[in-house]
């Protein structure tokens, strides 16, 4: 029987496959609602950013333990939609901010409660650089919906889409060479 069971668990994905998966519906879903608003650029930009700065802060509070995915980039997405959120409520959706608000105590508890399994440091990283980039962008409550790319921002958009697009490439080219 456990012949059988070993094939059963080959349906089940594993904890990478899993953090992946929920990282794109985190990133699809949130994602959406801040290029709404502020472009794809703004978004990208903020995602690899906040990506870095969860690195950082993984690296520098927590050395020598594993970490995966890009947690960290989604939640700078949602820090930023936070502040945007807290600074413009009187002309956003009424339960915009306090959904938001919600969600950010519940990744916390869930990091709390999960400590020993989830990168709270690349989180908190991600979550303070997605926050600090959306203070100069979301100043003027005119733009919200309606924000005009500038020509550098489109360009640095298009950049941070090819290093997405080309450490996406480097990851799969590697996993492919290690057979997994």
């Amino acid at each position: 029987i456990s012949m059988w069971l070993d094939h059963c668990k080959t349906l089940v994905p594993d904890e990478a496959e899993l953090n992946h998966l929920f990282n794109m519906m985190a990133f699809k879903s949130v994602g959406e609602v801040l290029e709404r608003f502020y472009g794809r650029s703004v978004l990208l930009i903020t995602f690899l950013l906040s990506v870095l700065g969860g690195s950082i802060a993984s690296v520098t509070l927590m050395p020598g333990k594993p970490s995966v995915g890009a947690s960290g980039g989604i939640l700078g997405l949602v820090g930023f939609l936070l502040v945007v959120g807290l600074r413009h409520r009187a002309v956003l959706p009424p339960d915009l901010a306090k959904s938001i608000v919600r969600s950010v105590l519940f990744m916390a508890a869930l990091g709390w409660l999960a400590k020993d399994y989830i990168d709270n440091a690349a989180h908190a990283g991600g979550f303070l650089v997605g926050c600090l980039l959306a203070l100069p962008l979301s100043k003027d409550v005119r733009q919200l919906g309606r924000y005009q790319e500038s020509g550098w921002m489109k360009k640095c958009g298009w950049a941070t889409a090819a290093v997405l697009a080309l450490t996406g490439a480097w990851v799969l080219v590697r996993l492919a060479l290690v057979g997994r």
